[in-house]
């Protein structure tokens, strides 16, 4: 099952990747490392997984759902949209694991200067798991 999730992200991120070299590739990373060493990913196109909050002062992105009920800053990314804001779909998702693509920069910190880094330049912000790797229940068994 586990493999099968990790082949499954990889084929998600491949839509997202360029073909004009590694430079500009999206690199799948943890939040856990973006939140650790920030200055190490600043710059790079990243793909990660989160729980999403949609508020009118701003979209973040936290590690877990406890941290996004319990309003975590530190636990979290601040997702910049600039002058294209989320879409009502998006928007939808608020409490949700979705899945990101953007650059990372490790200078910006969002409302209030408050969160570790941010996402900008953010192309794609899709509900994860995708329907595709959700596994029906298996039928006629007894539970």
């Amino acid at each position: 099952m586990l493999v099968r999730a990790i082949l499954a992200f990889g084929l998600l991120i491949l839509p997202g990747c360029s073909q004009s070299g590694p430079e500009e590739s999206y690199r799948p990373v943890s939040i856990v490392n973006l939140l650790a060493n920030p200055t190490a990913y600043h710059g790079k196109r990243v793909t990660v997984i989160g729980c999403v909050r949609t508020d009118f002062e701003g979209t973040v992105l936290y590690l877990h759902r406890e941290d996004y009920e319990h309003l975590i800053p530190s636990n979290a990314i601040w997702l910049s949209f600039g002058e294209n804001q989320p879409t009502a779909a998006q928007r939808n998702l608020a409490g949700q694991y979705v899945i990101v693509e953007g650059r990372f920069d490790a200078t910006h910190h969002g409302h209030f200067r408050i969160y570790p880094g941010a996402l900008t330049e953010i192309s794609r912000l899709e509900p994860w798991p995708p329907a595709s790797l959700v596994r029906p229940p298996a039928r006629g068994r007894s539970q």
